[in-house]
């Protein structure tokens, strides 16, 4: 089923070398493999063995000197003499050991933390200095062991002696715990705890030079590979024939170096033809030589890693293997040219669907790749493959094909574009057929041979995908999105044109837009949009996310491809975030979803093919093969390893992980830009590791994961740090977080010396503060003293002063006291009687009306004057000065002129603001009085209120009646308006008198607060 293509040459130039093969009637594509050249890690092209440390680096000898590999970054580490390094091995004191042409010794850090070499022949006698070249190091539990040409010398880690003399060189290996060695004339030779022996039953291999000890597929059982003799099984003290069908291949070859995968696989190093690998019975697994991918034919060393890789020491560069990866690819090399569109597993065969035409897989001899043949008679784009009843039908760009093994024959018909293929299930006699511009119908002729029957009228449209139901009722996807539903009619006629009934689904459907792939699971069809997988709901005829995968896709921006394998998986494919995936979800436990994660640079797969065991993924450039028991197998743990930090761009380098480790690292303060490197020594495609970092004492969290293999920090304050970094490799293992501690020492100025000077120079200059302090304190007491004085003197002056004044005051009450006493006793008491003698003489009846008017008058101007005196005594006497006694004065009044009204008095209990000086109290009680006066003469109401406030900022007095009114413009002089103006100015006041005739009158006056003069 065919989505849409994308280009992964990024994805097989991430595969590099790599090795095709079939064995055991299994599909084999090309082994992963990765080659180093002498360019990528800066050495000498030759290279002679390989070790691994615990932290997973790999160490290599090499003829520039010793070679280290972190997943990362190569670095080489010369030796003073710059002599080639011949081996190397891991040691259990945690020390890598290297044999060198005449020297040899073992890495460990210098003071600057990186990797230095160390050499131990110094701890030799001068009589045994002299020798020639160390081809093997061995490292047991309890001892290093040196082979050189003629000699072995054993280090215990503080003694190193001779421990054997031989005859005549030869290759020796380890197994286990053991070395085994050939001493021509003494036969195999056992180094073992500390022992020297020989291997029992050896008789007949005593002068036997040149071979290789290995172990075998069971347990303390060994191989004898010879260069002349073949391959012989050395168990329980007797050596027996291992047959294998390459035996003359090896002895061509001459093993060079051998050793076991820890499943009892058999590797094989050779001088001429590269490696072979060997099952536990000697049969041929696969063989990597220069053909199928190697530089040179010559392998010096093999080396299995921790992860299962297998390490390839040549003659011209470093390669890396990955025997149990479970995938591989098919390409151009293989014979498939052009981009994969279509996939066909058959009972013919393989078959791959390209731009350039129709190829059928063949399988090559044991350990030799297969390769593609090209279908004879298909030269086009072949966009669909099926097998229906025995017979492979290729749809193309031509029309349809018969394929037969490695021939294709047209069928003769008038066919645009073929897309898809449908097996009728109504109609299982039919299969329809997916055009450029219809649709149309194929049955078997008279001679059982598919063949064209009829064409479908009515559908003019690009066909890209096809499916259908149960009643034969098609799903057409259509080029540029929707889908089409389609009922053939089949006329009673067989004359008459083939019609259809034709339903559209779109947008209005809840299908989005875009094409759609059309994919059939468990007799249910799906349809695959850009981002989601669907269902069609009939009763609601809408399409609906598949319940299975709600959620999972849909608005995530995938592009998607689906297809059951084995009945109850479902593979997805597709690409998300530009980064290809794989899914595989249960469908009996969909929450058991496992995703592929080595798809990287692979970019959106095209088409998909399951079989029983294994998926077949086409794209761009080849195929792609996946075993899913494989693939998704977990990996074997790793380590992240800290490389260096560089402080302020290189000022200073630290090494980390070579030694001890550097915690405790103190930088000065100026210091705070540093640089970690690291990497992860997982090495199953390696440029997909990923890392968080954190920074303990600066970040609260751990990072987003990054493909970055270096952090930085830039202007650290002070303070203890600790740097942590952990790694998430292709397989989606996440590995332990590595850590390195350090501080960032305060500058100079806040240092305990710093601080220690500050002390004493603050302890100067605070006696010398304390004593100018002291002679300041005694002038200023002095002058302090004197104003004092001074200010003693003044004050007194003010207090007779004040007292002067005070005694003034009372004076003045008193005097006021007098007068207000005086005014009513002697003036009140002359108006009194005025206005008696008055009423007496009217009560004479011998007076003229004009008299009696006169005498009327006197007695009222008496009254009038005798009330106005009562005013200004009562103002005059201080005991009314309080504003309670105002309020009060005024109520009063206001008893006595509106008794004859309804009347409201409102004035506040407390008035803290308001003035209190005589001129203001005098002027606000006469403005009050004239104007109840005003009121009782001339308006005539029926209620009058009278309020006395404070505002926020101001005082005011409020008198509103209900009567008469009048016109302001047009009132006569003797209303008192004149006098209430001149009041209010005189008390700093606004006054407002409003009024209309017939609605009464407002009276109010506002005074505001001033910031000074006001009494409280």
């Amino acid at each position: 089923m065919i989505l849409s293509k994308s280009n992964i040459a990024g994805f097989l130039f991430l595969l590099g070398c790599q090795i095709f093969f079939l064995y055991g009637g299994e599909l084999r594509g090309r082994m992963l493999s990765h080659h180093f050249d002498y360019k990528t890690y800066r050495g000498h092209q030759e290279n002679w063995s390989t070790t691994q440390d615990s932290l997973g680096r790999i160490y290599v000898a090499n003829n520039s000197g010793i070679l280290i590999f972190d997943g990362a970054r190569w670095q080489l580490v010369r030796n003073p003499a710059n002599a080639a390094v011949l081996s190397v091995d891991y040691a259990p004191d945690g020390r890598v050991y290297a044999g060198l042409e005449s020297d040899f010794g073992y890495l460990e850090s210098d003071s600057l933390g990186f990797p230095q070499y160390v050499s131990l022949k110094d701890r030799l006698p001068d009589s045994l200095r002299t020798f020639q070249q160390v081809w093997k190091v061995h490292a047991l539990p309890n001892a290093v062991y040196f082979f050189t040409v003629k000699r072995v010398f054993r280090w215990d880690g503080s003694e190193l002696s001779l421990f054997h003399n031989y005859s005549i060189s030869a290759l020796s290996n380890k197994v286990g715990n053991r070395i085994f060695f050939g001493d021509y004339g003494q036969g195999i030779m056992v180094v073992g705890e500390d022992s020297l022996y020989r291997l029992p039953g050896c008789e007949d291999f005593l002068r036997e030079e040149n071979f290789v000890v290995t172990g075998g597929g069971k347990p303390e059982e060994l191989l004898l590979i010879t260069r002349g003799r073949g391959i012989f099984r050395y168990h329980q003290g007797q050596f027996s024939t291992f047959p294998t069908p390459v035996g003359e291949r090896l002895r061509k070859a001459a093993v060079y170096c051998g050793t076991t995968m820890p499943d009892g696989r058999l590797l094989l190093g050779t001088i001429r033809d590269g490696l072979l690998v060997l099952d536990q019975n000697g049969a041929l697994l696969y063989h990597v030589n220069k053909d199928e991918g190697l530089k040179e034919n010559t392998v010096v060393h093999a080396f299995v890693d921790a992860q299962n890789g297998i390490w390839l020491a040549e003659v011209n560069g470093i390669t890396r293997l990955e025997p149990d990866a479970g995938m591989g690819t098919f390409g151009e090399a293989e014979g498939l040219k052009g981009n994969v569109l279509s996939l066909l597993g058959s009972s013919g065969g393989i078959y791959a669907g390209t731009h350039e035409g129709l190829f059928r897989l063949k399988e090559g001899p044991p350990g030799k790749r297969g390769e593609f043949d090209t279908v004879s008679g298909i030269r086009s784009f072949t966009h669909a493959l099926s097998e229906q009843d025995g017979q492979i039908l290729a749809g193309t760009d031509r029309g349809v094909f018969i394929v037969e093994g490695n021939q294709a024959r047209f069928i003769d018909v008038a066919w645009p574009r073929v897309y898809g293929f449908h097996r009728g299930k109504a109609h299982p006699e039919q299969i329809y057929v997916a055009l450029l511009n219809g649709l149309s119908i194929m049955r078997k002729n008279a001679s059982g041979a598919w063949d064209h029957h009829r064409r479908v009228q009515g559908i003019e449209r690009e066909i890209r995908a096809i499916g259908g139901d149960r009643d034969d009722r098609l799903w057409l996807a259509p080029a540029g999105g929707g889908l089409l539903r389609v009922s053939v009619r089949y006329p009673d006629n067989p004359s008459e044109l083939l019609t259809a009934a034709i339903d559209t689904f779109g947008q209005a459907h809840n299908l989005p837009g875009g094409e759609v792939s059309i994919a059939e699971i468990n007799g249910e069809n799906l349809f695959i949009t850009g981002n989601a997988i669907l269902i069609f709901d009939e009763d609601r005829q809408q399409f609906a996310p598949h319940p299975l995968m709600e959620g999972a896709y849909r608005g995530k921006g995938h592009q998607l491809t689906a297809i059951q394998n084995n009945g109850d998986q479902l593979w997805i494919a597709g690409q998300e975030r530009d980064e290809p995936f794989l899914d595989l979800i249960n469908l009996a436990d969909p929450a058991k979803k496992v995703r592929f994660q080595r798809l990287r640079d692979l970019g959106l797969i095209s088409a998909v093919w399951a079989e029983a065991n294994f998926l077949l993924l086409g794209a761009a450039e080849g195929i792609v093969l996946l075993y899913p028991d494989r693939v998704f197998k977990p990996a074997d743990a790793f380590a992240v390893v800290l490389h260096q930090v560089r402080i302020n761009d290189g000022e200073k380098v630290r090494g980390i992980g070579w030694g001890p480790p550097s915690a405790g690292l103190s930088l000065h303060f100026h210091q705070n830009r540093l640089r970690f490197e690291f990497s992860a020594t997982s090495y199953d495609d390696a440029q997909a590791n990923l890392f968080q970092t954190r920074l303990e004492g600066l970040d609260e969290d751990w990072s987003a994961w990054s493909p970055e293999i270096r952090k930085d920090f830039t202007s650290l304050p002070e303070g203890n740090y600790n740097f942590r970094v952990r790694s998430r490799n292709a397989h989606g293992t996440v590995s332990k977080a590595t850590g390195f501690a350090f501080n960032v020492l305060p500058p100079w100025y806040r240092t305990a010396w710093a601080y220690g000077f500050y002390l004493l120079l603050g302890g100067g200059m605070l006696g010398l503060l304390v004593q100018l302090r002291v002679n300041s304190v005694r002038r200023k007491a002095e002058e302090t003293l004197a104003r004092e004085r001074d200010r003693a003197e003044l004050q007194e002056a003010t207090l007779r002063a004040e007292a002067a004044e005070a005694q003034k005051e009372v004076e003045k009450e008193i005097m006021r006291s007098r007068i207000a006493s005086d005014l009513h006793d002697e003036i009140g008491s002359n108006l009194s009687s005025i206005s008696l003698l008055s009423q007496l003489l009217m009560k004479r009846e011998d007076l003229t009306a004009k008299e009696r008017e006169r005498l009327n008058h006197i007695a009222s101007v008496a009254r009038e004057t005798a009330h106005a005196m009562r005013d200004i005594v009562w103002f005059v006497n201080p005991a009314n000065d309080s504003l309670s006694r105002l309020w009060a004065r005024m109520r009063e009044t206001a008893n006595l002129m509106l008794e004859p009204y309804e009347f409201v008095f409102e004035a506040p209990e407390t008035a803290v603001n308001i003035p209190q000086d005589l001129n203001f109290k005098r002027n606000l009680y006469l403005i009050f009085k004239e104007a109840l006066q005003n009121i009782v003469r001339h308006a005539d109401p029926k209620k009058v209120e009278i309020r006395i406030g404070e505002t926020s900022g101001g005082f005011f007095m409020e008198i509103v009646d209900d009567g008469r009114g009048f016109n302001p413009q047009t009132a006569p002089a003797g209303n008192g308006l004149g006098n209430f103006a001149r009041r209010a100015r005189d008390m700093g006041a606004e006054l407002e008198v409003a009024s209309q005739p017939g609605k009464g009158t407002r009276v109010f006056l506002h005074q505001k607060y001033r910031d000074s003069g006001m009494d409280s």
